[in-house]
């Protein structure tokens, strides 16, 4: 199933960011209709890494980068689209000549803000000498992205809380709770406290220990020794030594 987008935008939800999406359907009658939905589950990193692909097309047609600077959009330095962060595009609403505009913020070097502006609306037919340069390379990125959508919206790629927070790449992101790894010769206390091997003392159970100390200096107190009774009876085969044990005590 292939979805007419006409419109896509990244919007601010809890724990990350979703979609705000404008599709183009058939109304009862069969007449197009715009249709303007906002989902509020989140978007993959596979999505925000295609929306990344459109920065340095935007930063070519807005002027920060001129077109003499670029051997290849594939091989541009990650310099030339430092500081964009494209959030939106847009394909008009003109299905016979469409083109494309796309929507960024940028954070201007030196002053500690930023600004959204919108690059000049594209044609992608048009006379050689008016298209953009790179146009066919932007068509493909655009592709990736509403292949990415596509697959938002019917459900089959949704992000999760955790990868919204986590940046592996370094830069950016929330912040991480930090986690101990811990050595293998530390143990912990009875009190939850880490102790080295050295301090053995520190993390052993205070109960045992104290029956071990016991044990080892013979002061753990033993029962008493039961006492037999004997009495002196007359000589025979049967008590030779005259002596005879009756029990104990």
């Amino acid at each position: 199933m292939s979805l007419n987008i006409r419109k896509v935008k990244l919007a601010k939800v809890k724990d990350g960011e979703g979609l705000e999406v404008v599709l183009l359907k058939k109304g009862p009658d069969g007449s197009p209709i715009s249709a303007s939905e906002t989902h509020k589950a989140l978007v993959t990193p596979g999505l925000k890494k295609a929306f990344d692909k459109l920065a340095i097309h935007y930063a070519i047609l807005m002027g920060y980068v001129k077109i003499a600077q670029i051997v290849s959009i594939e091989k541009a330095p990650p310099e030339f689209t430092e500081g964009f962060h494209v959030h939106g595009y847009s394909y008009g609403n003109n299905e016979e000549n469409p083109g494309i505009t796309i929507t960024a913020n940028y954070d201007v070097p030196g002053v500690g803000g930023s600004t959204t502006g919108n690059t000049p609306y594209k044609l992608f037919d048009v006379d050689p000498e008016k298209r953009y340069a790179y146009m066919d390379e932007l068509i493909e990125a655009l592709q990736e992205c509403d292949k990415r959508v596509e697959k938002y919206l019917m459900g089959e790629e949704i992000g999760n809380p955790a990868q919204q927070s986590l940046d592996f790449s370094g830069g950016g992101g929330d912040k991480v709770t930090s986690a101990k790894i811990i050595d293998p010769n530390e143990k912990v206390t009875d009190e939850g406290n880490l102790a080295s091997a050295a301090d053995e003392h520190k993390y052993a159970n205070k109960d045992a220990m104290a029956r071990v100390a016991e044990m080892g200096s013979g002061s753990a107190e033993q029962p008493p020794e039961k006492k037999k009774r004997v009495k002196k009876v007359a000589q025979s085969a049967e008590v030779p030594s005259g002596i005879k044990e009756e029990g104990e005590e």
